[in-house]
């Protein structure tokens, strides 16, 4: 399974599709790595949004009520936009972005 670095991100996948953004792309990688490219099984994790992403981490450091309701609020509204994803949305990301790193 291909990685990438943020270098890598910003010189040659950004530009393929400006639908999807970084934080995305990170979790779909993640769910690939983590359930072998399991494509079924990726779209029904990545359809039930961020669990355990930096962001819902930070929620639990920050102590300002007004704060953590706004980044709450802003990750709800990321997951509801992500929930849209298909399975054949999920894939050609998948070999599209890997495509481009190999011809990279």
């Amino acid at each position: 399974m291909a990685k990438y670095t943020d270098e890598d991100y910003e010189n040659v996948i950004k530009g393929i599709n400006k639908e999807w953004t970084k934080e995305e792309t990170d979790h779909l990688w993640a769910l690939c790595e983590e359930y072998d490219l399991r494509f079924i099984v990726i779209a029904d994790r990545y359809n039930s949004g961020f669990n355990d992403t930096q962001e819902t981490q930070n929620l639990t450091k920050k102590r300002d009520r007004k704060a953590k309701s706004k980044a709450v609020t802003k990750l709800n509204t990321k997951s509801r936009v992500w929930s849209d994803r298909t399975v054949d949305e999920l894939k050609d990301r998948y070999y599209t972005v890997s495509r481009a790193l190999l011809e990279a």
